[in-house]
């Protein structure tokens, strides 16, 4: 793996943080998507679809709401957002990722939430007991009791699809570092950082 080159200008963030960035600060999905701030034919020229609004304000105060700002329409376009933030959005968009990727990847961005990995989680089953406290009893007749029911806790492959999901989480948020290190020369305000979280944290030897 060969690192990008570290530019001293440039502030050090993880992927994490800056994928966090793009969402929670720059609300680049919106921005972007919806073409805030652009002129009708220039979301034509980028395939934006939109429809013309109201002028009872209902529409601005909706949309002010949705990216926790005011967009102002004249003069400089204030719905620009950093390069950097719009880079890393149009990168996830790319076939480099896939559907599942892009979702773990926005979805972390706009909440800040690590996928579950469940730590500690073990497979669990436990007897099954009725709501008056009493077990839940199989009878191999009528009278004779020949064992008691039981229940799935935790199943294995429970733990195994959570701890596959985490991995997948890490695995785009790599993918993302990687295309971004090829492309350094178009980033302009950050030396992009691997990971901070472990790929496999349920491996880590304790004691």
């Amino acid at each position: 793996m060969t690192t990008a080159k570290q530019k001293k200008y440039r502030h050090d963030i993880t992927v994490e943080d800056l994928v966090i960035w793009t969402y929670q600060r720059q609300r680049a999905d919106l921005i972007v998507e919806r073409g805030v701030g652009l002129l009708p034919h220039e979301k034509d020229a980028d395939g934006i679809f939109y429809k013309n609004i109201s002028g009872d304000g209902t529409y601005q105060v909706q949309r002010n709401a949705e990216l926790g700002t005011r967009i102002d329409c004249f003069g400089f376009p204030s719905a620009e957002i950093h390069p950097d933030a719009e880079l890393v959005h149009e990168l996830i968009k790319t076939k480099f990722f896939t559907h599942l990727d892009r979702g773990l990847l926005i979805d972390f961005g706009k909440t800040g939430l690590v996928p579950e990995w469940l730590p500690g989680a073990k497979p669990e089953i436990r007897p099954a007991y009725k709501k008056n406290g009493k077990l839940k009893m199989i009878y191999g007749d009528r009278k004779h009791p020949i064992a008691c029911e039981i229940e799935i806790v935790m199943s294995q492959d429970h733990i195994d699809f959570k701890r596959r999901i985490y991995t997948q989480w890490w695995d785009a948020l790599d993918k993302l570092r990687a295309q971004l290190w090829e492309r350094d020369t178009q980033v302009t305000s950050f030396n992009v950082q691997v990971p901070g979280a472990a790929r496999t944290p349920w491996q880590r030897k304790t004691g």
